[in-house]
């Protein structure tokens, strides 16, 4: 089939031509190739996918040269092949090929800053080591490099010239196609960096909605924020940095390594913090106006890239007005709070807090002695029955009465399985292995009886006070259980550690979410924020409909003597 018909109906979608369709016998006249790229041209410039706009380049290199079979090799940033374009060859013959060639032999010795290879005869050349077992035998080849500027984006193959070897001619072609192949892959580059633009001012847009209320503190705010950009840029972790230049510390931070930049010591620049996130890198943008301000601290592999910094730039500028919008408003509210009885307020909160420890040393108090009599009496009765049962067996010749005697025996030990649980949620006897680890069999008992996954991460604890131990034991136990009542969640995460003298809980989910301006009394966190307040702990609540729900308890553990209880 000549170039004609094949131009006439848009390159491979005519009845005659197929991806692997038989050898071109020609390459057309001068006018005919000539009009093919042109229109090759428009069609880069129209901005197809690149897959596509690829094929059709490799199409039409067949069909210019007059080849059997032509080929583009993509390479990836480290110079692996990781997409390899085929025309002529049949489908079923690609399969049993099988793997993406590994740019050997004559396919490696096309360099970036080389010309282009054109050989009669593969077989006699010393580059070619062969082909794979399913591979056609094929005899002459030309191979050009894919290259715009320094950027090499591939190579360019053609075999079995129609006429039996290629010409100069044809090597003028090939070498156009590659072109046109390098600004068809250069341009799906920048079409992706574009729609990155686009999504990320729109993410910006979103936590500049969230960060709009100057009456909300930043204690409330800052920590979403951090999460949210994190999601954005898809990072390791993001910090929220604030201070006096030269004086930055990171009080929010949401990520893996969040308590690492929240540990730092005051820093001023990447190269002062990167010590402490190594051998990740660091990346900083800057908000404010040179005497108090802050930045934008961005955690990643291998750096952040080009557009994640101009995105982090554009969000630290809207972090930066709301910053400063708070303060202002802080110093207003700060004036009116100190014109209150601030004698009356301190008496409120002492009696507060002391009803509170009376309610809860109580509470665990009751159910301790619960416990023990559920143990001590009721458990040795149900063994007691459960022996005495056991007993008749061998002494009833009626197999109906043996049978309905086994079956009450089941029914004990369900009774007392139920009471060993229940036994585990009035009494933290797993703490006695320790609290990292009680935390982690919470997470694994809540995987096992859901269908939510739970992935929990505990690191090695120090030393705290057991009532710290409590405390967080029953709030990761009140957290877990609301995402599995009112999350809706697929997967949840919870991470236990500590650094720097802080313990840290988080228990994050993916479901649905909640308004945290509006009162929610049946989700438990009144609990958990009277268990954290009584330890000195501070929790943050940040979730929006449709975002899923972050909880995160800090605990300061400095001054705690207590040594730890041994495993159990």
């Amino acid at each position: 089939m000549g170039i004609a018909e094949a131009r006439n109906d848009e390159y491979g979608n005519t009845a005659e031509r197929s991806r692997g369709g038989s050898a071109a016998t020609s390459g057309g006249t001068f006018p005919e190739q000539g009009d093919l790229l042109a229109r090759l041209g428009i069609a880069i410039v129209e901005a197809g996918p690149v897959p596509e706009m690829l094929a059709r380049l490799a199409d039409a290199a067949r069909d210019l040269t007059g080849a059997r079979y032509s080929a583009i090799g993509v390479m990836g940033p480290d110079g692996d092949l990781i997409d390899f374009i085929t025309s002529g060859m049949d489908e079923s013959v690609a399969r049993a090929i099988g793997d993406l060639p590994r740019g050997r032999g004559l396919l490696g010795a096309i360099r970036p800053g080389g010309g282009s290879i054109r050989l009669d005869d593969i077989g006699s050349d010393s580059r070619s080591v062969g082909y794979p077992p399913g591979h056609p035998d094929m005899t002459s080849f030309l191979g050009t490099p894919v290259r715009l500027g320094d950027r090499h984006f591939g190579n360019l193959y053609v075999t079995d010239a129609g006429s039996g070897a290629f010409t100069d001619r044809d090597e003028q072609l090939i070498e156009a196609l590659a072109a046109y192949a390098a600004v068809a892959i250069r341009g799906g580059e920048l079409r992706d960096e574009r729609q990155r633009w686009i999504d990320g001012l729109q993410g910006v847009c979103d936590i500049t909605a969230a960060l709009s209320d100057p009456t909300r503190e930043l204690s409330r705010v800052l920590p979403g924020a951090a999460r949210r950009a994190r999601a954005l840029l898809g990072c390791d972790t993001v910090g929220i940095a604030l201070g006096a230049p030269g004086e930055l510390t990171v009080p929010y931070a949401f990520g893996p390594n969040a308590l690492r930049l929240e540990a730092a010591e005051a820093f001023a620049t990447e190269e002062e913090i990167a010590p402490r996130i190594a051998p990740l890198s660091c990346l900083l943008s800057y908000f404010g106006d040179g005497q108090t301000g802050g930045a934008i601290v961005i955690v990643s592999e291998g750096g952040p890239g080009p557009w994640r910094k101009d995105v982090a730039d554009v969000l630290a500028r809207h972090v930066g007005a709301a910053v400063h919008a708070s303060r202002a408003a802080d110093q207003v509210r700060d004036e009116l709070i100190a014109e209150s009885d601030e004698r009356a307020r301190e008496l409120a909160i002492r009696l507060e807090r002391e009803s509170q420890e009376l309610a809860l040393a109580a509470q665990e108090s009751e159910r301790a002695r619960i416990a023990r009599e559920l143990h001590d009496e009721t458990g040795q009765l149900l063994t007691a029955i459960s022996l005495r049962l056991k007993g008749f067996g061998p002494r009833l010749e009626d197999p109906l009465l043996a049978a309905e005697i086994d079956e009450l025996r089941g029914h004990v030990r369900g009774v007392q399985t139920a009471i060993r649980t229940f036994l585990g949620q009035l009494r933290p006897v797993n703490l006695e292995r320790g609290l990292g680890s009680a935390v982690a069999q919470l997470a694994d008992d809540a995987s096992r009886g859901s269908s939510c996954a739970f992935e929990a991460t505990c690191d090695a604890l120090p030393p705290m006070d057991e009532e710290i131990e409590v405390a967080i034991y029953r709030i990761a136990q009140e957290a877990i259980t609301n995402v599995l009542r009112h999350s809706r969640a697929s997967h949840a995460s919870v991470i236990l550690a500590a650094e720097g003298g802080r313990l840290r809980l988080s228990v994050e989910d993916d479901g649905r979410g909640f308004s945290t301006d509006v009162a929610h009394e049946g989700f438990g966190l009144t609990g958990i924020h009277e268990r954290a307040g009584l330890v000195g702990g501070d929790v943050r609540v940040d979730s929006a409909p449709g975002t899923g729900t972050a909880v995160v308890v800090d605990i300061a553990l400095t001054g705690t003597t207590t040594e730890p209880r041994d495993s159990a």
